[in-house]
């Protein structure tokens, strides 16, 4: 789980969609989702296109 969070913070550039604040209100239930759901928009460092291309097309079989 480590490993994939961190290639995710690593590899990527995250921009969150809109203007507005993130409403960190939390609703009921055992996990404590929010109430709102974070939406974002994720895009590959440009110096990490190639390595996961290659990753990519490693798992393609």
């Amino acid at each position: 789980m480590a490993l994939t969070l961190g290639l995710l913070v690593q590899a990527f550039e995250w921009k969150k969609i809109g203007d507005g604040e993130i409403d960190m209100t939390e609703g009921g239930g055992l996990t404590l989702p929010k109430v709102e759901p974070l939406v974002a928009l994720i895009r590959p460092r440009p110096e990490m296109i190639t390595l996961l291309s290659q990753l990519s097309s490693n798992t393609d079989h």
